[in-house]
């Protein structure tokens, strides 16, 4: 006979295993299904439950995004029950399918690139040279290489190869690895570093605060947040703003749509596609390069 598992239990499960999730996000996700009884017995949750909680969140006016990102939480725990034995039937396999909206994501200009960098350069406190290498470095590994947070934070002095001009992302959120090339700029950056961080306690970590610790997500984005407003006053840039403008800028540039996929550890070309902003300007020089132009010369 099956032994009982209630909904908390399927929770703190994935939330040990923790399924590349940041805590923020679980509880996020959490928070929503505040209404449902903890002790159900997952089996005993319905079509019908899912789709009232679905129905609330677009009755309150949420975003498709956060409506299809709820959606997707659900995916993992009825994947997760599922595949543990739980549950034989997936309640959501009898609701609706929420697609993915399709957001063009906002980018920075290579002019707003160049200004933040700038004001890694202003003058601070103590530790002004060290800092200041770190943070450039942190600000050029999410915009030339297209990093996640997590993938960032994570990095060891081993996964830069200065000899091969190579970074190297050991097993990012879906559980794969790749290397993404070094530009010239960031190798310099990240050379000055290593001299910089000699005195440091550990050998093994790219990046740690004060506090002995590795960087945090909101260590990172209170970085990003210190520097956009030296640099812009009022817009706040955030790590997922710089990878989508690494995406788009490599679309710009010419890349194939498959290499930005690989770089950016996509599994699906549909996910990098949201990514890449096309410009007008590349929309135009696409209709210049028509074939049927010439015919009518």
């Amino acid at each position: 006979m099956r032994a009982m598992r209630s909904y908390k239990t399927v929770l703190n499960e994935i939330e040990r295993n923790k399924y590349n999730l940041k805590k923020s996000t679980l509880q996020k996700h959490i928070y929503y299904l505040k209404h449902v009884n903890n002790n159900i017995d997952i089996c005993h949750i319905t079509p019908a439950m899912l789709q009232d909680i679905i129905k609330g969140m677009k009755r309150k006016r949420l975003s498709k995004a956060t409506v299809y990102s709820m959606y997707s939480f659900f995916k993992m725990i009825f994947r997760h029950a599922k595949q543990r034995g739980y549950i034989s039937n997936n309640p959501l396999s009898h609701i609706p399918k929420i697609k993915q909206p399709r957001i063009h994501k906002k980018v920075l200009s290579t002019k707003a690139v160049k200004a933040l960098f700038g004001s890694t350069n202003i003058k601070g406190k103590r530790n002004y040279i060290f800092k200041r290498v770190r943070n450039k470095i942190i600000i050029g590994l999410l915009v030339y290489c297209g990093l996640r947070t997590g993938e960032l934070i994570k990095l060891n002095v081993s996964d830069i190869n200065l000899e091969k001009k190579f970074l190297l992302v050991r097993k990012d959120k879906l559980g794969l690895s790749r290397i993404i090339p070094l530009i010239p700029p960031l190798l310099g950056w990240i050379k000055e570093y290593f001299i910089a961080r000699e005195n440091y306690k550990s050998k093994h970590l790219l990046f740690k605060p004060s506090s002995g610790k590795r960087l945090t997500h909101a260590i990172v984005d209170l970085t990003l947040r210190k520097y956009s407003k030296l640099a812009f006053k009022r817009k706040h840039v955030n790590p997922l703003l710089l990878r989508h403008t690494f995406a788009s800028l490599l679309y710009e540039g010419g890349a194939n749509i498959k290499i930005i996929q690989r770089l950016m550890g996509h599994t699906n070309r549909n996910i990098t596609s949201i990514y890449v902003k096309v410009s007008d300007k590349l929309m135009k020089d696409a209709i210049l390069k028509n074939p049927l132009i010439s015919l009518m010369r």
